[in-house]
């Protein structure tokens, strides 16, 4: 279980950073001030999230109970990712099929930010 989760944060990872790059190769570079901005309100958002009661404070069990449901999603998405041919199971086809893209792309990007300092 915990090598899924590790593939499911590394799957995530990648995809989020794929669609960073994309995103900054399209547009202008915002400023520090307007990033500050925009990081700011996405953790009043992301607190409000995990604040299921609203109490302007985080207990454990709602950081707990969060945090599982978070887990589960990012594992349900990697699971659908991984099964090619949607039937709900993963051969171990394409398991391996996913592990040796995700090396791939981290490779990939490992070389494009060595080429960039």
């Amino acid at each position: 279980m915990k090598s899924l989760m590790l593939l499911s944060a590394a799957f995530a990872f990648l995809f989020s950073a794929n669609v960073v790059c994309a995103q900054e190769t399209q547009q202008a570079q915002p400023s520090a001030e307007e990033i500050q901005e925009k990081l700011k309100a996405a953790v009043k958002a992301e607190f409000a999230n995990v604040d299921a009661n609203s109490d302007g404070a985080v207990s454990l069990d709602e950081f707990i109970d969060y945090s599982t449901r978070e887990t589960k999603i990012k594992a349900e998405n990697t699971f659908k990712g991984f099964d090619t041919d949607n039937d709900g199971m993963l051969s171990e086809d394409e398991y391996m099929v996913a592990l040796q893209n995700m090396m791939r792309q981290l490779a990939e990007q490992i070389k494009a930010s060595v080429g960039q300092e």
